[in-house]
C-alpha cells in the first residue's frame, strides 16, 4: 500500500477550529523529520492529549445520547462500564455545506477495505 500524505493540523471546514489528526499506531513519520524524531513527537502529542483535564468518560444512564465533533475527538468506547447492558450505537453525521457524506455505502466499504482501515 503507498503511503499518503496526510495533515498532521486539520482545520474544521464549518467553524475553523483546528485538531490533532494523526493516528499513533499507523502514522509513519513527519515530513521534514526522520522516523524516530516523528515519533517521539507523535508520543508527546498524544501523551498530552489524553491528560485527564482533556479527559471526559461519560457515567451511562438509560436514555443517554452523547454527541461529539469528529473533527476535533479523539474518541473510543469503553464496554467494561456496562455490565449486563447491550450496548447499541447508531452513527448519525450532521450535513455540511463543505464536507458532503458519500450516500454510495458500497463505494464506501470498497474504499475502506482498500485503505486496510
Amino acid at each position: 500500500m503507498q503511503p499518503v500524505l496526510q495533515p498532521l493540523v486539520r482545520t474544521n471546514p464549518d467553524n475553523g477550529t483546528r485538531a490533532l489528526y494523526f493516528h499513533p499506531v499507523k502514522t509513519e513519520n513527519i515530513v521534514g523529520m526522520s522516523a524516530a524524531e516523528s515519533q517521539a513527537l507523535l508520543n508527546d502529542l498524544l501523551e498530552h492529549s489524553v491528560r485527564d483535564e482533556f479527559t471526559y468518560r461519560h457515567q451511562w444512564r438509560k436514555g443517554d445520547v452523547a454527541l461529539w465533533d469528529n473533527y476535533g475527538t479523539l474518541h473510543y468506547g469503553v464496554t467494561a462500564d456496562l455490565g449486563d447492558a447491550v450496548r447499541r450505537l447508531y452513527r448519525v453525521a450532521a450535513w455540511s455545506k463543505n464536507v458532503q457524506p458519500s450516500l454510495d455505502r458500497a463505494a464506501a466499504v470498497r474504499e475502506l477495505i482498500a485503505s486496510g482501515t
